[in-house]
C-alpha cells in the first residue's frame, strides 16, 4: 500500500502507481510483459476518481463502491470480453488506498465556526 504523505503528490506519480498496480494484479490476465499494458486503464480510473472526490469521502464503505463500480466499468469500456468474472476487490481497494493517501490535505477538516 502507498504510504501516507504530508503533502499532496503529482497525479503523474499516482498515475505510475496505478499503472504498476494494475500491472501486477493483471486483472484481465494478459500476462504481458509490457509494464503499460494498462495505461489506459489506469488513466481512466484515476480520472475518474478525482472527478468523484473519493478523496474526500467521510464515508469508506460508499467509496469503496464507487470506486468498484468505477474500475468494473473502465475494464468492461477498455475490453470488450472480460474473462471470467475477475475479482476486483483486491485492486480496488490497493488503487483507493493509494489514491486516499496520496492526497492528505482531504484528511484537513474546517475548523468549526460560530
Amino acid at each position: 500500500m502507498a504510504e501516507k504523505k504530508d503533502t499532496a503528490r503529482p497525479k503523474v506519480e499516482v498515475l505510475q502507481d496505478f499503472i504498476g498496480i494494475i500491472y501486477r494484479h493483471d486483472p484481465m490476465a494478459i500476462g504481458s510483459p509490457h509494464e503499460d499494458e494498462y495505461d489506459g486503464e489506469a488513466l481512466s480510473i484515476l480520472s475518474r476518481f478525482t472527478e468523484s472526490a473519493l478523496h474526500v469521502s467521510d464515508d469508506e464503505e460508499a467509496a469503496f463502491d464507487v470506486a468498484a463500480g468505477i474500475v468494473t466499468e473502465c475494464f468492461n469500456f477498455w475490453f470488450d470480453e472480460v474473462p471470467g468474472e475477475p475479482n476486483l476487490e483486491p485492486l480496488t481497494l490497493e488503487l483507493l488506498t493509494t489514491y486516499v493517501n496520496s492526497y492528505p490535505e482531504a484528511d484537513a477538516k474546517p475548523a468549526p465556526t460560530g
